[in-house]
């Protein structure tokens, strides 16, 4: 990697963990240790036990919205203790939904134990709402594709767009299948995920005023932000100094804008590398199935990092 190039660190969202992840760097990694049992303290004073779910043999209780959001934030926010002082260092930070945490840690704006309250208290909301009446959906179609096929069904929205042809919907189960009916009559692929709830939609309105009235004696001034790297946001596509309580109130029913920002840093950047901070490398497969472009790169810590998992 070069000066010339803009490194950008970007954490994954929810779904990449898997378990007993970062175990063996528990072993391996004092810095990875330490930074581990400060969210492991945090945690405990809030109601939910890190060390239980990451021993936990179960994938499906470490499926569970209460225990993946704090789980794979932990993961992450140890992961840049271990990783800081042999990867490049950021330019930009982006993060997938929940990866929003750990990047905002990271810059600067968000301090490890506000990153916690918020996550828990997110999370406990999201899993207190009906399972299974709402649900998501993805098309294998462009996001604009997407947006004129959803007019005609209301209570659909687009929750995530994560590549040219990868667009995610979120809405009532019934309507869903409805809308999948529609995309079959035009050869438009589609398939039913498998999740509890309809995630970044406004199926998650009903939370937002106990979560607002959870954080609300928050100081979420930023803790020591960093001049030298941005935060950009999937969420609206603009880099932020400052995050509030509103911003994280949309943060839970705005859809991640993946690739938009993706895009934004290709058009804005001469030479662009990628590096992905979590347990699977998501983003990074995403990045190199879509793009054929000689100046970017995209990399996992993994592939950087050969020791970082033992």
């Amino acid at each position: 990697m070069n000066n010339a190039q803009t490194i950008i660190w970007q954490f994954t969202g929810q779904g990449c963990q898997f378990p007993h992840m970062g175990k063996d760097l528990i072993n391996h990694s004092i810095k990875y240790q330490q930074a581990w049992h400060q969210c492991v303290d945090i945690c405990q004073t809030l109601g939910v036990d890190l060390d239980f779910l990451l021993d936990c043999e179960d994938a499906s209780v470490i499926q569970q919205t209460h225990h993946s959001q704090p789980l794979i934030f932990a993961f992450q926010y140890a992961l840049t203790s271990h990783i800081n002082d042999h990867l490049p260092q950021p330019n930009i930070v982006i993060g997938h939904s929940i990866g929003e945490f750990c990047a905002a840690v990271y810059c600067g704006l968000l301090t490890l134990e506000n990153a916690l309250k918020i996550i828990i208290s997110r999370s406990k909301l999201m899993s207190s709402l009906p399972h299974h009446e709402t649900g998501m959906m993805a098309i294998k179609s462009d996001y604009n594709s997407v947006s004129n096929a959803i007019e005609k069904h209301p209570s659909i929205s687009i929750s995530t767009h994560n590549a040219p042809l990868q667009t995610v919907v979120s809405g009532p189960i019934l309507d869903l299948q409805s809308l999948q009916s529609s995309l079959k009559l035009e050869k438009i692929r589609s398939i039913l995920l498998k999740v509890s709830h309809g995630f970044h939609s406004p199926a998650m309105n009903d939370i937002i005023p106990a979560f607002l009235e959870s954080i609300k004696k928050l100081d979420l001034s930023p803790s020591a932000k960093s001049n030298e790297i941005q935060f950009l946001s999937t969420s609206d596509n603009l880099v932020h100094d400052q995050l509030d309580a509103n911003y994280w109130a949309d943060h839970i029913t705005n859809p991640v804008l993946y690739w938009q920002v993706v895009e934004a840093i290709l058009n804005s950047a001469e030479e662009a590398s990628f590096i992905e901070v979590g347990p699977s490398p998501v983003l990074t497969k995403i990045i190199k199935s879509n793009t054929q472009s000689h100046a970017l790169n995209a990399f996992s810590h993994l592939d950087l990092s050969p020791t970082s998992m033992q």
